[in-house]
């Protein structure tokens, strides 16, 4: 496709980052933003316009460490070869991961992982990305927070993080190319990110310290997480544009930089692409979704997640309780919470620990939910997931018993993941539940 010759003077900037292993929203309800089927549609479709473009993720792939936030780091690298992304900047989360992460660091299809200021034993990160584009000449620098990286030290003795504005200051003599943009990605408090803002405008100014010099002004962007609700907010700290580009993935960031005319100094503007449901998700990302349940399952992270002993109780099933309980077991029967399990099923997410607690009965305790060879009736969302254990009850009926209180429905219709309910309304509309408080 024929770029115009002014088009080539600009360039866009796709941003996201601090996913925390949300790869997709739960969908337990709609109307939740996020997504990485959703975000390798958008972006591939952004890409057809034939413009040039940079596509940044600033880290925290994932939110911890174990065997499925491995497998959240591989499928959420999947989904960004899929949208061609140029460059990941190293949170702390990646650093958890310890051999895992330097290893697929190391693979020559990763994308490229910036650090300025990590380094593990004699292994560096690659510090900066250039890219030209046409008449722009664009860095893209990583930095992490120290502050943040702490709990990451104490995993891996091995690893050392520098002190960023040493760390840049260093990098400032080896920038020294035809540069319109500079570009800091930084996994840090917005507090830390508004201090590196500073320096960060020098960095920019050494960058242009080549043998032919620029008669325009340069642009400097510093990237950071923000919250949420921060997404697309931009605050000049000096010279320097610091922008969030929110959490969860749940947004990208288009910023567009501007040469300009000859002699006119650059621009930048910009733009939040909510992720929303009413964008369609990438076919590919299913199939990936669908081998990260394969993966969940082959692991055995259900069947072999730990149980704790549920003191002087245990699990029964709602099956032993009909016989005292006809017309309450009969309103029940009648509830989506019959089927929550077949959800899961039909999602591909019934091997999932970290959704398989709100879909069953007793999941995380003996007796309770242990996958399909564990004890009989513990799918869907049964009496016990509102009442707790029953077998004391169930032999000595009486008062007493499994009361229910707002704080029992809401931890799992969390406001993330049911904005709409309401206990009142919706305890009402399971019959037998009118009169509780």
């Amino acid at each position: 496709m024929m770029v115009c010759a002014e088009a080539e003077r600009e360039v866009d900037l796709y941003v996201s980052g601090d996913l925390l292993g949300d790869l997709e929203p739960c969908g337990c309800t709609s109307g939740q933003l996020g997504g990485l089927g959703r975000r390798v549609s958008y972006l591939r479709t952004a890409l057809e316009a034939g413009r040039p473009a940079l596509i940044l993720e600033n880290g925290d792939l994932t939110a911890g460490f174990g065997a499925q936030e491995r497998l959240k780091f591989d499928t959420a690298l999947a989904a960004l070869r899929l949208c061609r992304a140029d460059a990941v900047n190293v949170g702390e989360r990646e650093l958890y991961l310890k051999d895992a992460f330097w290893q697929t660091a190391a693979r020559p299809d990763s994308p490229v992982f910036l650090s300025a200021n990590v380094t593990r034993g004699d292994t560096a990160l690659r510090p900066y990305l250039i890219r030209s584009f046409g008449a722009l000449g664009v860095i893209v620098v990583g930095v992490l927070s120290p502050e943040a990286a702490r709990p990451a030290v104490l995993l891996d003795p091995n690893i050392r993080v520098e002190p960023v504005v040493p760390a840049l200051e260093r990098l400032m003599p080896k920038l020294r190319v035809e540069s319109d943009a500079v570009i800091l990605l930084a996994q840090a408090s917005r507090s830390e990110a508004k201090q590196y803002a500073a320096l960060h405008w020098r960095v920019a100014q050494a960058s242009r310290l080549s043998a032919v010099r620029r008669t325009t002004g340069t642009v400097a962007l510093l990237f950071h997480a923000g919250d949420v609700e921060q997404a697309g907010e931009a605050e000049r700290v000096g010279d320097t544009w610091v922008v969030s580009h929110g959490m969860s993935g749940r947004h990208v960031v288009k910023v567009t930089l501007r040469l300009g005319s000859r002699g006119a100094a650059p621009s930048a503007t910009v733009q939040v692409q909510p992720l929303e449901d009413s964008l369609p998700e990438a076919r590919e990302m299913g199939e990936l979704m669908a081998r990260y349940d394969d993966a969940m399952r082959d692991a055995g992270l259900v069947a072999n997640w730990p149980r704790q002993p549920v003191a002087g109780n245990s699990y029964v099933g709602s099956t032993a309780c009909v016989e005292c309980h006809k017309p309450q077991y009969a309103s029940w029967s009648r509830s989506r919470h019959v089927t929550a399990f077949e959800t899961l099923v039909r999602r591909r997410r019934s091997h999932d620990p970290e959704c398989v607690p709100c879909h069953t009965v007793g999941f995380g305790f003996e007796t309770g939910y242990a996958g399909r060879a564990g004890p009989e009736g513990r799918e869907h969302v049964g009496c016990e997931s509102c009442h707790g254990p029953g077998a004391q009850h169930a032999k000595r009926p009486g008062r007493g018993y499994g009361a229910v209180t707002s704080q029992t429905c809401q931890s799992c219709h969390t406001t993330e993941r049911d904005p709409r309910f309401s206990f009142e309304d919706d305890t009402a509309k399971m019959g037998h539940c009118r009169k509780l408080r």
